[in-house]
């Protein structure tokens, strides 16, 4: 017999341990109709699919003639990907009730899933024709149009799909989660911004809103309105775990290490902490200065996931600061092998190489650097400047020389001035350093940096002076 005392206001942790309970006695839970879909939902919100399943398979036997029921079964098995489940659930239910709007919206979800784009473009052509067909179910209309885009790899029809979407029903949660992607795919980050700020403007309290807003912030390179919009979403929900996760990412790349570790220790709280996260947690204490700690984090890592380099590299970074330039020249050669196309592992080793004074290693290893990131002046400047600091200036020169066709940078410019005022050809170092001043101004200090000596050379002041007063 059915417990009937429950009332609608009773918790769902209530609720719950009621249905448990009932299972003891009764074959499939014994509860109403609405407090297993109250289940069904909490369930499905806290992503344990098993549950949410398992409650909805009792309600569907307590209350086989429920079109709620079924429906909400086929909808389970649709958002988990179960596409031959949910067919099978679709032709009990169509034998069951007759075909409407809504049932037409199942199948066209279905057949998107199981990618029969050309079935899927007839049903939307025939609901697209119903007359005052709801804004829930043309919403869902759109966002099926938006797939069969997006298998023609049209993002940018596939982005205005899920616009529409999103106007006509806010709460689509595929709408919500795929646009992101079809704004960066299409560069609509500035647009999809404003529509997120008219829909917000609806509902402030949208947390996957909020996080999409700040993946446009930061596409557009707004970054610290998008760490207040991250925050903002795991504010609103502190289960969000994507929204943690660029949140700190962000602030570890801003080099708020106090900021992005606080944070993890609050995930850690909520949840098992990924590998990803952990070595974000391992940098977090490698910047606030706690070597012993991100040792153990990462040593940890690198038992637990023996490919991951980064934690190498990390790791070897510790001991370079003990200093242990063995042990640090070991990690870096083993991040290497793990991943040949890091230009700052190589660059890195390089530095080992000099405090060990392996010169010949260290020429090497830079040289690699600025190979693998041909397009990044910082390393061909590092390289250029190793071989000026060991007396090689004609290489040094090579080098630069080899940068400029390749790159581009104040540093190349004023490191190369260097050279050639250190290889005692003023008159071109003079020209050199002229058109960096025109063209790097902001980054002259640079020059200082590389050849303090030149302070006193009052022709290279003047010039300086007069390139200011030009700015």
């Amino acid at each position: 017999m059915r417990n009937d005392s429950t009332q609608p206001n009773v918790s769902i942790a209530e609720l719950i341990k009621q249905y448990n309970s009932n299972l003891e006695s009764s074959k499939f839970g014994g509860m109403k109709e609405y407090e297993y879909l109250r289940m069904i939902d909490y369930y499905d919100k806290t992503n344990n699919y098993e549950s949410a399943y398992a409650c909805n398979y009792d309600g569907l036997c307590e209350y086989p003639m429920s079109y709620v029921m079924h429906r909400r079964m086929i909808n389970l098995q649709l958002d988990n990907f179960s596409f031959t489940f949910a067919e099978e659930a679709l032709e009990e239910m169509t034998k069951l009730f007759p075909i409407n709007d809504e049932i037409s919206v199942l199948l066209l979800k279905l057949n998107i899933g199981l990618k029969r784009f050309d079935v899927a473009l007839e049903i939307i052509a025939n609901l697209q024709q119903v007359e005052n067909l709801k804004d829930e179910l043309l919403s869902e209309v759109y966002w099926a149009k938006g797939q069969v885009h997006e298998s023609k790899t049209q993002y940018e029809q596939k982005y205005f799909c899920l616009k529409e979407a999103l106007l006509l029903n806010p709460d689509n949660a595929r709408a919500l989660e795929e646009i992101q992607a079809a704004a960066e795919l299409s560069n609509n980050n500035k647009n999809a911004s404003k529509l997120y700020h008219r829909l917000l403007v609806k509902d402030a309290y949208k947390y996957r809103l909020w996080y999409n807003l700040g993946n446009a912030y930061l596409r557009e390179n707004q970054v610290e309105l998008a760490l207040e919009a991250f925050e903002f979403a795991f504010e609103l929900n502190e289960r969000f775990e994507l929204a943690y996760l660029e949140y700190v990412e962000l602030s570890i790349a801003l080099k708020r290490y106090d900021l992005a570790f606080h944070t993890l220790k609050k995930m850690k709280g909520l949840f098992t902490l990924s590998n990803d996260s952990l070595f974000q947690l391992g940098k977090c204490h490698f910047y606030r200065k706690e070597y012993d700690k991100a040792k153990v984090i990462f040593y940890a890592l690198i038992k637990a996931e023996r490919g991951m380099d980064e934690a190498y590299f990390m790791l070897g970074k510790c001991y370079q600061l003990e200093p242990d330039y063995t042990s640090a020249a070991y990690l870096y050669n083993k991040a290497i092998s793990l991943n040949t196309m890091r230009e700052d592992y190589y660059a890195a080793l390089g530095d080992v190489n000099v405090e060990e004074y392996k010169f010949n290693k260290a020429n090497y290893n830079y040289g690699k650097a600025a190979a693998t990131a041909p397009e990044n002046s910082f390393y061909w400047a590092k390289h250029a400047r190793f071989l000026m600091k060991i007396g090689n200036l004609d290489r040094a020169f090579e080098v630069l020389t080899l940068a400029e066709n390749t790159c581009s940078g104040g540093d190349i410019l004023y490191c190369k001035a260097v050279c050639l005022f250190t290889m005692g050809k003023r008159k071109k170092a003079l020209k050199t350093l002229e058109n960096a001043l025109i063209d790097y101004y902001d980054e002259h200090k640079l020059f200082f940096k590389i050849a303090p000596e030149k302070f006193i050379d009052k022709q290279v002041a003047d010039m300086i002076t007069y390139y200011k007063l030009q700015e």
